[in-house]
């Protein structure tokens, strides 16, 4: 896809179906495995959520050259199912930890509107799980939007930041690029 062409929503549906079953499939990593093992014995699941809590799993994407930036969420049972999905392309974004932080926030959202239970948010973005877990005085750029988000998490029963490798994100990934 070339840039200022836009997808079709049978385009977008065929393209989220694929991903969907390509994922519920094993898939192999570029590395970070165990000691001694090759490439293509690093098999990559995604985790089925403890105790029921669905899983939110959201990503920022962000164009340094262009500023574009974007974010993808999805919501999973504890089956691995998905439940909800979104994208939204971010205008004004200043950098890629705002992009990832906004992601979160947008994760938090949906969650405290559409489920009434305790919730995991995955993100791959170590810096802003940090934020959200540890507490205490926030002075960074991104402040204003974990003070966003503690305020819209306490709607939900319970929720609990995790930090998750890629390869565990890839369709909120996906769906960021989308929207970018």
């Amino acid at each position: 896809m070339k840039a200022g062409e836009s997808v079709s929503v049978e385009g977008s549906v065929v393209f989220l179906t694929r991903y969907r079953v390509s994922i519920a499939c094993p898939t192999t990593t570029g590395g970070g495995g165990h000691e001694g093992e090759t490439e293509s014995s690093q098999i990559h699941r995604l985790q089925r959520p403890e105790g029921g809590a669905p899983r939110v799993n959201v990503d920022g994407a962000f164009c340094l050259e262009t500023g574009d930036a974007g974010l993808g969420v999805v919501v999973r049972d504890d089956a691995g199912q998905p439940l909800l999905m979104a994208s939204r392309r971010i205008f004004h974004c200043r950098d890629a930890e705002e992009a990832e932080a906004l992601a979160c926030l947008e994760g938090v959202r949906m969650s405290s509107r559409w489920l009434d239970r305790d919730v995991v948010l995955e993100s791959d973005c170590s810096s802003v799980i940090k934020m959200l877990v540890e507490k205490g005085p926030n002075r960074s750029l991104v402040a204003p939007i974990i003070l966003d988000m503690e305020r819209e998490s306490s709607c939900l029963k319970s929720v609990e930041f995790v930090k998750v490798g890629r390869e565990q994100n890839k369709m909120a990934h996906e769906l960021a690029q989308v929207a970018r």
